[in-house]
């Protein structure tokens, strides 16, 4: 029964492993090479932090184009 779980575990590490990266420019262009969906049992979630802008600072726009802000003041239902 302990090498049963022994073995149980080993495999479900095994089958949770990344897949070898892209190389640099592989992902974008005329004909793009996309890797394979990422299968995994239970799968990763990064959730970008909410942050405001402080003060008067505001994101780098494009050259010729400004940025506004649309609302203010908003609370972030954590």
């Amino acid at each position: 029964m302990k090498y049963f779980c022994l073995a149980s575990l080993t495999i479900t590490m095994v089958a949770c492993g990344a897949s070898e990266p892209l190389p640099e420019g592989a992902s974008f262009g005329a004909n793009p090479t996309l890797p394979a969906p990422d299968t995994s049992l239970i799968p990763t979630v990064r959730i970008a932090p909410a942050k405001g802008w402080s003060g008067d600072k505001t994101p780098k726009a494009a050259e010729g184009f400004k940025v506004n802000a649309f609302a203010a003041g908003l609370d972030h239902p954590h």
